[in-house]
């Protein structure tokens, strides 16, 4: 992630889901930053999440 301290939508730092609105300016690549907004990740941070998990917890069995 480039940006993991500030969100995608509007100045990065207080809007949250309802203030994130077609009138607040948001970020041109959200995959490079971990949040939409001040609490909520982006898909790329749930992505890397999940195949965190599935990586290193999801035992595999074969044939």
């Amino acid at each position: 992630f480039v940006e993991a301290s500030k969100g995608c939508c509007g100045t990065g730092l207080l809007e949250m889901g309802p203030l994130c609105t077609d009138m607040v300016p948001t970020c041109a690549k959200p995959s490079e930053f971990m949040f939409w907004d001040s609490v909520h990740p982006t898909q790329a941070t749930y992505r890397a999440v999940a195949e965190h998990f599935e990586r290193t917890n999801i035992i595999r069995f074969d044939n």
